[in-house]
């Protein structure tokens, strides 16, 4: 139905166009008989309009990809810079919607976080009309600014940078079928050897990322309980990732002295160190003492004198000295990987139940 209504809209407006050229032609005819020049001028700049209309809708022929007639989602995020890619961005957006309005399509806001001084860190808008799709995508891509700061007291010259994405809306009633092949998996984390290794703070992380980034994250470290997943879920992530507690599973690929001495050992069992590899991580201290050295007094590493092609008789990391995360603690003792999720949604469902009750 609404494919034939826009059928109908460009069949409509040919046909006004026609007429629009035959009364004009008639009118400068005349006007040309009857020697008057102000009727003439005024036709001529009649069929100058008609002429400019006209090659707008003969572009709008080449809007023709599947989804050109749709509205769309813009998002704009500030990129690097504070405050001056925080203007930009919304300097981009206000153009944006400024186009929209001239051009008769109706901008919806949906999401707007404000920047710390002025400007936007992000916002997501729908643009309804028309062709809004097939005019807008080309503006995807990261946009940049020069000029001299008007934030600046020295007058120096500052460049911004402020990204644009645009995104079709899709009909619900269409079917999207997405193979494994098309998907694309980012990994961020904090430093070091997994997700349970690093300074940084987890809040400051997720806080960060979430700045510039709207996609599926997902938090790792010291995620053993659903109490950690719901946590990771009220600091910003779509969920957390569990590694050390689906080792001491009975289905992991792993030496069962390392899955028991998950399950017997808690955090203050757990040892920072880059000795091994070079690189800061999270170990055992009982597979480090099994080796025969002294968790509590281990040598910082040197990079440059580690050749792990030669060295064979040095214990290597995640072989003979184990490492695991700090959220161990809740691991207590070894069994199936489907038991681990079990719990762990039951635990996540009483969070969610207890955190509820308190704030009710």
């Amino acid at each position: 139905m609404r494919e034939r209504t826009r059928l109908e809209a460009s069949l409509d407006e040919i046909d006004s166009f026609e007429r629009e050229l035959a009364d004009n032609l008639e009118l400068l005819e005349l006007a040309e008989s009857e020697d008057d020049a102000d009727v003439a001028g005024e036709a001529e700049g009649a069929l100058k309009k008609l002429q400019a209309r006209t090659a707008r809708a003969e572009l709008q022929t080449l809007l023709s990809g599947e989804a050109d007639a749709n509205d769309c989602y813009l998002e704009v995020h500030a990129g690097a810079g504070g405050t001056e890619a925080q203007d930009w961005a919304e300097m981009l957006l206000r153009m944006y919607s400024r186009w929209a309005e001239a051009h008769g399509h109706t901008v919806e806001w949906l999401e707007e976080s404000a920047g710390e001084e002025a400007g936007l860190k992000s916002a997501t808008v729908k643009i309804i009309g028309h062709n809004a799709y097939g005019w807008l995508k080309t503006e995807s891509g990261v946009h940049r600014l020069v000029r001299i700061s008007p934030y600046d007291s020295s007058s120096r010259r500052h460049t911004s940078f402020a990204s644009a994405w645009v995104y079709p809306v899709i009909d619900d009633e269409i079917e999207i079928e997405i193979e494994d092949k098309d998907l694309r998996v980012d990994t961020y984390r904090a430093s070091g050897a997994g997700g349970h290794a690093g300074q940084l703070s987890p809040f400051a992380l997720i806080q960060e990322i979430r700045e510039w980034f709207n996609g599926p994250l997902f938090l790792s470290g010291a995620i053993a309980k659903g109490d950690s997943i719901l946590a990771a879920q009220a600091m910003g992530a779509d969920g957390g990732y569990a590694g050390s507690a689906f080792i001491a599973t009975q289905e992991a690929n792993a030496d069962a002295r390392y899955k028991q001495m998950i399950a017997d050992s808690g955090a203050s069992e757990v040892v920072y160190s880059d000795l091994f590899t070079g690189v800061w991580g999270n170990y055992l201290k009982a597979s480090i003492e099994a080796q025969g050295m002294d968790p509590n007094n281990l040598e910082r590493s040197d990079p440059s004198n580690m050749n792990f092609g030669a060295d064979r008789e040095k214990p290597k990391s995640w072989k003979e000295i184990w490492g695991a995360g700090q959220g161990i603690g809740a691991v207590k003792d070894v069994r199936p990987a489907a038991e681990v999720v079990e719990r762990m949604a039951t635990e996540y469902a009483a969070a969610r139940k207890r955190l509820f009750d308190q704030t009710a």
